[in-house]
């Protein structure tokens, strides 16, 4: 399902938003292989791309929600 919801171009620029202050910036493809190391913040982070309209936050229990940005 999110591999349907997301199809950017690997060289996507992405937001990986963890806390109110802490945020890491990195490209699509780098967050696909690695995504077990970003998610090591489990406290409710978001994932954007300022160029795509598709939004992902993830939840402690494995679950995450997919959204569109207005």
């Amino acid at each position: 399902m999110l591999a349907e919801f997301i199809q950017w171009p690997d060289e996507t620029q992405v937001f990986f938003c963890y806390e109110k202050y802490q945020i890491i910036e990195t490209r699509w493809d780098v967050f696909v292989r690695n995504w077990k190391c970003f998610l090591f913040f489990d406290d409710g982070p978001i994932l954007i791309s300022p160029k795509q309209k598709q939004a992902i936050m993830f939840e402690q229990n494995g679950q995450y929600k997919l959204g569109v940005r207005g």
